[in-house]
This record gives structure tokens, sequence and C-alpha cells, in this order.
């Protein structure tokens, strides 16, 4: 190595650490010179500005330089709009802010990145006097002199490249402000711009863990639209996992079909796209249904319509399908309509996944298919039985039935029974070969024109008559002809 070389080396290596101590040197200097109060003011006054909403910091601020200008700022309050039942739209514990260098050295406040943290957000509907969608539609101020922001344009104000969100609690609240879902954010990472939001990441509904990813659209006097897609290892709607118990009054009326309503008008009033897919889904019911998908589509015309596309779920060993429609579903009688079938099952196999981890040995076999399409209106259970109307067909195959099984179904079974089969109790189990079901339904009233049928090894029986879900009575006839078995020794003559 020449020794010019060598000069040149060390000249190098002289320059970059003079470039290293000026950074260093214009860095403290721009920290000693910044007040971050000042700067977490300027941000407020242009969100405010900007969204015609309040940012009241009310903790410390404090200031970060490197790698970009970050205000620090815990306990920020963003204010609701003036119609809004809470005073807030927004709280959060932490939120960080960080800008970009060389506009905020101009005295522009152009915001790149935002972490919020501990943070409850209330959106609301807004009432039919206002002429906005709902509170998260924001309007800028219009008799504030402007700040200077990005190229002077309100997109670029809100043009984030990334938004997190951890421990955060989502409230969707209806037009008078009554609760109407919840969600909780774990972590959640986005990016956010004056027209559309797009996130994925981890959620709790009703406490239970959800994978989330997708997109939400708002303009001003527009409704929201959200494009989804959910997934889960399981999801449970039983009571008790989150969902709302049945009031007292119903289970004291009497009835099968309760009085209270199904909840219809908690949904919420948005266009939209929902995939979903579960794993294990637990109905209220406590059935199970494995590997569940669905499409659910939303559209806020005629008070709100919901439908059920593509539904598959496995039933047994066979598979459940089905699509769904409710109208309406906001308004005073919402439309409903069902269709669907299923097939590849047994009896057994579904007594078991309507009690999951319990062994019962109260049926075998008993391969069977269903079909139906009903329609009804109304809000509640009692109210949908009363207005139902369409058809179900049930076909079932050879069963070996357990005695057992009848005794479950209370003294209006056993005594039905008896009547049919005074000499069922000599055996403690029952073969049934074959058992069909067609029934039509209108208004309510389920018609039985000997279409109902069981064949079992000793029995013959139809049904005939009528059920009236209105008044929850039937009128049924039963018609049992015993089969005459031959025995035939092998000395007979003929």
């Amino acid at each position: 190595m020449t020794i010019s070389t060598l000069m040149n080396h060390r000249w190098l290596r002289v320059s970059l650490l003079g470039i290293f101590a000026i950074v260093v040197i214009l860095m403290g200097l721009a920290y000693t010179m910044v007040d971050s109060r000042k700067v977490a003011n300027l941000a407020a006054k242009v969100v405010e500005q900007k969204t015609g909403r309040s940012l009241t910091l009310n903790g410390p601020v404090s200031l970060r330089l490197f790698p970009h200008p970050s205000v620090i700022a815990e306990d920020v309050v963003l204010g609701n709009a003036s119609w809004a039942v809470d005073p807030v739209m927004l709280k959060a514990d932490r939120i960080e802010f960080a800008a970009q260098w060389l506009p905020l050295l101009r005295q522009q406040f152009v915001i790149d990145h935002v972490h919020l943290r501990g943070m409850t957000l209330n959106l609301q509907a807004a009432p039919a006097t206002q002429k906005v969608a709902g509170n998260w539609v924001l309007t800028a101020q219009e008799d504030t002199p402007p700040i200077a922001t990005k190229g002077d344009t309100d997109s670029e104000l809100f043009n984030l490249k990334s938004v997190q969100l951890s421990a955060v609690s989502i409230n969707l609240k209806d037009a008078s402000g009554a609760q109407i879902q919840s969600v909780d954010v774990d972590q959640l990472a986005g990016s956010l711009s004056d027209t559309q939001l797009d996130f994925s990441g981890g959620v709790r509904w009703q406490k239970q863990p959800l994978n989330i990813k997708g997109l939400v659209q708002f303009q001003p006097n527009s409704p929201l639209n959200i494009t989804l897609g959910m997934q889960a290892e399981r999801l449970s709607l039983q009571p008790g996992a989150g969902t709302s118990k049945p009031s007292a009054s119903t289970a004291q009326q009497g009835w099968l079909f309760g009085r209270s309503p199904l909840g219809f008008d908690a949904l919420p009033l948005v266009n939209g796209v929902v995939d979903v897919a579960i794993k294990t889904l637990v109905l209220p019911s406590g059935v199970v249904l494995p590997d569940l998908s669905t499409r659910i589509s939303l559209n806020v015309e005629s008070a709100g319509v919901l439908h059920v596309e593509h539904f598959k779920a496995s039933l047994g060993q066979g598979t459940l399908q089905a699509d769904g429609r409710i109208t309406g579903y906001t308004a005073k009688t919402p439309q409903i309509s069902l269709r669907g079938a299923a097939k590849d099952f047994t009896l057994d196999q579904v007594i078991a996944q309507a009690n999951p981890g319990k062994t019962s040995n109260l049926i075998q076999g008993g391969p069977a298919q269903a079909a139906f399409n009903l329609s009804a209106m109304g809000r509640s259970p009692r109210e949908l039985a009363s207005t139902v109307n369409g058809q179900v067909q049930l076909s079932v195959g050879s069963a070996t039935v357990n005695s057992a099984l009848f005794d479950n179904g209370g003294d209006f079974v056993l005594s039905l029974l008896d009547a049919v089969n005074p000499l069922r109790k000599r055996s403690e189990e029952n073969q049934l070969q074959c058992f069909v079901a067609y029934l039509p339904v209108r208004n309510g009233l389920v018609s039985i024109a000997q279409s109902i049928g069981i064949e079992t090894d000793r029995l013959n029986v139809i049904l005939d008559g009528q059920v009236n879900l209105k008044n929850e009575r039937l009128n049924v006839r039963i018609y049992p002809t015993e089969k005459i078995i031959f025995i035939l020794r092998s000395d007979t003559k003929i």
C-alpha cells in the first residue's frame, strides 16, 4: 500500500467521523430548540381544523427525534359530534405521532405513523335530523385560518402510512345512543387516508378471539362501506359465552316460541361484505357446526338487507348447505327467508354433534336427508312461527332406537307411544325401518295430510291432521297397523 493510498483512507475516516459529529450536534440542537408541547399543540390544532373536533392533550407530552420526530402524548381526548350521546368520540391512554423532518422545520406538521394504546372509540349512527350518516364523518372547520400542511391538501394530512392499535375497545351505538355491539382489539395494524382505512390483526368479539382483515371506506353523508374477512378456531353463541341470556319472563310464559326480540335491530346499518370461516361454531342450543363458512352481505336499502350466501357446515359425516335473507331488519316487521338441504348424515351422528363430549347409545344408524324452504315475518320467535310459510321434507332410513330415548321425551310422548303401540315395553330396542315426512306450512299452520309415515319391524304408522304454530296446539290422528309375522317351522306342511 502506497503512502498516498494510506493518506486517502485516513482522510475518508476523518471525513466520516466529522459528518457523524455534525449530525449529532445538529440533532442535539434541534432537540433543544423544539418545544414538545408546542409541536403537540400544533398537531392538535391541525386535527381540530381538519376534523371539526377538539383534540385535548391532558397528560404529559414528550418528544423523540430518531428515526423520525415523534410526539408521545398521554391521556388524549378527541371530542364528539354535538348531537352524539358520548361527550368524547375517542379517548386514549397513549398516542404516538411520527412526523416528517423537513415539513416540521417549515412549521408544517405532516403525520406518517400513529400508534394508539389503551383507547376507547365510540361510533354512533346519526339521528334522522342530522345530515350525516354518523359521528365518523369528520368535517373541516370553515372559520379557522388554515394551518400549513404537506401541499396544503386535506387528503395528505390523513395519508397515514402506518396505524397501530393495541388494547382498544370499539363501541357501536344506534341513533339513540344505545350500545348494540362492542369489539376489543388486541393488536391491529393498517393505514388510513381521508376516504378509507385498511387493517388486519387480532380482535375479541364477546371475549372470543378472531383474526380479521378488512377495508372500511367512508364518504360524507354516506353509510360506511365495509369489506371484512373473519376467521376463528372456535366461536360460541351460547349464553355465558358473551351473548345475552334469555329473559326470565320468556321462560315463564310456558310457550315453545318466546316473545323476546331476536335483536335484528342490533345489526349495523352499513354496506359491506363479510366472509366468515369458523373451525367450530357452537349454536345457542349447544349444537356444534364444524367447518363453517359463509358470505354475509349487508345493504342499507329497504331499512337494511342482510343476505347469507353459500352457507356450508359439516353435519355428522354429511353437509348442511343453506342461504337466507333478512329484509328490513331495522324496520318494525323484518321479513326472513331461509332455504337449504342436508345430506349424507345419520341420526346418531347428529345426536352426538348436538351433545358434544357425551356418549350415547340411544340410537344407532339412521341415514337421513332433509330439505327446507321457509319464509316468515316478525321480530321474535313467536311472531316468526305465527307467519311462517313453506315446506319441510325429511327421510330417515334403517336405525336401531333404544326405548330410553322415548322415556326422555316426557309424559306426553310416553302416552302417545303407549296408544300407538301398547306392546312397546316388551322390547328395549325398536327397529326403525323407514321414516318419511312432507310438511307444508301456511301462515303458521302445518298440514299433515297423511304425509308422515313410520315403518318399524312391528308397526306401520300414518299421521294425519295439523299443527297450529300460532297457539302451539296440535290436532293429529294416528293410524297404527300391526304387522302380522308368520313363523314357519321346518315340519310345517303347506
